[in-house]
């Protein structure tokens, strides 16, 4: 449960901390070119000029990792709830084949199956969970403009 905690909390994460470090240095050298430009007193807009000069002054490209490695998580994730959809079914069968009626306080008897179906529909929100996270790494292939990474 905590590999799937930590894999969840990099997929729900908005920026991951490789991409925050590269912006803010980015931003740090944007805004010296910037005070560089204010005194010079030029006519033209300085913005491109020192956005382009700051891209140059860190000299690494953009990180573009992010999309893959959010991807690869929302896989892992998917799998070990496909695993756990074979355990809920044993666990409904199990109940279904062990259980005894149950009588509850106003004195009706309740039938074991309600209990073994209650097991039986976790399969389907595990496998409805699963279904929307495949559409969520579509999104992010299509986001990220990475045909291969579907």
């Amino acid at each position: 449960m905590s590999s799937y905690k930590q894999l969840s909390q990099l997929v729900n994460r908005n920026r991951l901390p490789h991409v925050a470090a590269y912006e803010s240095a980015i931003v740090k050298v944007y805004r010296e070119e910037i005070k560089k430009a204010e005194k010079s007193k030029l006519q033209r807009d300085p913005a491109p000029a020192a956005l382009l000069s700051a891209k140059r002054r860190v000299g690494a490209p953009f990180p573009r990792g992010e999309a893959r490695l959010r991807i690869e998580a929302l896989f892992e994730t998917i799998k070990i709830r496909l695993k756990l959809v074979p355990v809920s079914q044993a666990f409904s069968d199990y109940f279904r084949s062990t259980l005894k009626p149950c009588i509850s306080k106003s004195g009706k008897t309740t039938d074991k199956n309600v209990i073994a179906d209650n097991f039986q529909y976790l399969p389907w929100g595990l496998l409805r969970s699963c279904r929307r996270d495949i559409d969520l790494a579509i999104n992010f292939c299509i986001q990220a403009e990475s045909r291969r990474l579907g």
